[in-house]
C-alpha cells in the first residue's frame, strides 16, 4: 500500500513541474565556456557553401579571361596576310636600297674613268695629289686654283668639272646677296636684316645657314631678269674660256620654273653651272672684282693673267657677304672645313637634282690675303654640302705646308680693298 502510495506521489510531483527533466544541469563556470565554444564552430553547411562558390568564381574568371582574348585574337588568314604584307614592304626597301647602290657605284666608277683621262700636263703634282686623297671613293670634282691670278693649280675630274652643268643649289646665295645689295633692296640703316622664319635675321646668319626663305624674299624682290644679270655677270652661263676641251656655257633661265621664282634665288632651280664657274665667281670675291679666265699652265711656259673684266664690288656690300661666308665656316653649315691654321671663307650647297644628291663648297683661304681657292661638287645619295667642306677643308690641311704660308705674298685684300688686280697693276 504504502509503495503504491510513492509511485502515485512520483507521477504527481512530476506532472505540476517540481522535479527537472533531462540530462544532469552543468556548474556555472562551464556554462560560458559551451556557448563560447559554440558560437566559435560554424556550421559545416557554410564552409561548404564558400569552397563551391570560389570554385564557380575561379572558372568563371576563366571563361571570361578567353572571350575577351579571343575577341582580338586574328585568324591565322589575317595572320599569314599581315606577314605576307610586311615581307613584301622589306623586299621592296631592300631592292630600293639596292638600286641606290648600283646608282651610286656607278657614279664613282664613271668618275673615275674620268679622272684617269685628266690631262696631267699643266698639273701641280702635289696639289693634285692632296686634292685625289681628300675626294677618296666619291664621285665628284675638285678645283684649286689661285684666285689672284686664273691660274689653276689642279682639276680633278675635268670632264665634270668644265663639261657637266650641276644645279648650284645654295652657293648661289651669294650671287643674290650681291645682287640685292647692290639694288639697293635694303634700307641702309637696316642693310642685311629681313624678317624670316618669323624672326629678324640679318645676311651674316642667313648665309651662314643658308636661310631659304630670307634669299626667297629677295630673289622675288628683284625679279628674273635682274637676278639673271647679276649671275652673267659674274660669269655664269657663259664659258669661263679655260684651255680645256669640251667646256659648256651651263645654263640660266629666261623664264620662272615651275616652282617659282624665290626657289631660283634659293636653290639655284632652272640654273645649271660648272664647277670651273663656281671657282671664278669665288676668286671674284676673293680678289675685289677681278674676273680672271682660268688656265691651266704646263711647267716651264710663261703665264699672263687674263682679265676677263673687272666688276665693281662696293667694299661694303663684298664685306656683308665675306661676313656671312667666313661664319659659315666658322659657326654654320660649313663647320667641317674649319681649320685653325686657315681663315676660310665659303658656302656649302645641298639639294637634289640630275637624279641624285648634290653637294657643293666654293671656298677660298686666307680671307684678307686670299691664297688659294677650293671648289667641290659631289654626287651620290650621300652627297652634302657639309661633306663637301669636309673634303675641301682636307685640300687645305693636305697643301698647307706649301701654300699655307702667305709671307711671299705681299697684297692684300681688306674692307678699303685698295686698287684690284688687273693686267697693268699686278
Amino acid at each position: 500500500m504504502l509503495k503504491r502510495l510513492c509511485v502515485a506521489s512520483l507521477v504527481f510531483a512530476l506532472a505540476i513541474g517540481v522535479l527537472p527533466v533531462g540530462p544532469p544541469s552543468v556548474d556555472a563556470k562551464s556554462a560560458p565556456k559551451r556557448a563560447k565554444s559554440s558560437k566559435a564552430k560554424p556550421p559545416s553547411k557554410s564552409r561548404s557553401a564558400k569552397s563551391t562558390k570560389a570554385g564557380k568564381s575561379k572558372k568563371s574568371s576563366k571563361r571570361d579571361n578567353v572571350a575577351r582574348k579571343g575577341k582580338g585574337k586574328l585568324s591565322k588568314k589575317e595572320r599569314d596576310r599581315i606577314a605576307r604584307a610586311a615581307a613584301e614592304a622589306r623586299r621592296r626597301e631592300l631592292a630600293r636600297l639596292a638600286a641606290i647602290r648600283r646608282f651610286d657605284q656607278a657614279l664613282v666608277e664613271a668618275a673615275k674613268a674620268n679622272i684617269s683621262r685628266d690631262d696631267l700636263r699643266g698639273e701641280d703634282p702635289f696639289v693634285r695629289q692632296a686634292a685625289i686623297t681628300a675626294l677618296g671613293n666619291r664621285s665628284g670634282t675638285v678645283v684649286v686654283m689661285d684666285p689672284n691670278s686664273g691660274r689653276v693649280l689642279s682639276i680633278v675630274n675635268q670632264h665634270m668639272a668644265v663639261s657637266n652643268a650641276i644645279k648650284p643649289c645654295s652657293t648661289i646665295k651669294p650671287v643674290v646677296a650681291l645682287a640685292a645689295l647692290s639694288e639697293n633692296l635694303m634700307p641702309e640703316s637696316d642693310v642685311r636684316v629681313l624678317r624670316a622664319c618669323n624672326c629678324e635675321i640679318d645676311m651674316d646668319d642667313a648665309l651662314a645657314y643658308s636661310n631659304n626663305e630670307y634669299f626667297q624674299q629677295l630673289g622675288r624682290q628683284m625679279g628674273l631678269e635682274k637676278l639673271t644679270s647679276y649671275a652673267r655677270k659674274y660669269g655664269f652661263g657663259e664659258r669661263s674660256g679655260i684651255n680645256l676641251p669640251g667646256e659648256i656655257a651651263g645654263v640660266l633661265p629666261s623664264t620662272v620654273p615651275g616652282d617659282g621664282l624665290g626657289r631660283v634665288a634659293s636653290h639655284g632651280d632652272g640654273i645649271g653651272i660648272t664647277a670651273i664657274q663656281l671657282a671664278t665667281f669665288i676668286s671674284c670675291i676673293a680678289n675685289g672684282g677681278s674676273l680672271y679666265q682660268p688656265q691651266v699652265i704646263s711647267p716651264g711656259k710663261p703665264f699672263t693673267p687674263v682679265l676677263r673684266r673687272q666688276i665693281k664690288l662696293d667694299p661694303k656690300y663684298r664685306r656683308a657677304v665675306l661676313d656671312g661666308m667666313v661664319d659659315a665656316v666658322e659657326v654654320g653649315t660649313a663647320r667641317r672645313a674649319r681649320d685653325a691654321g686657315e681663315s676660310i671663307a665659303g658656302k656649302t650647297g645641298t639639294c637634289i637634282g640630275h637624279g641624285s644628291w648634290i653637294g657643293l663648297f666654293g671656298s677660298y683661304s686666307q680671307v684678307d690675303n686670299p691664297n688659294l681657292v677650293v671648289v667641290v661638287i659631289t654626287r651620290g645619295s650621300t652627297a652634302r654640302g657639309k661633306y663637301a667642306a669636309d673634303i675641301a677643308g682636307d685640300v687645305y690641311r693636305l697643301v698647307s705646308s706649301r701654300y699655307g704660308n702667305t709671307a711671299h705674298r705681299p697684297r692684300r685684300v681688306g674692307d678699303d680693298d685698295g686698287d684690284t688686280p688687273t693686267l697693268t697693276n699686278r
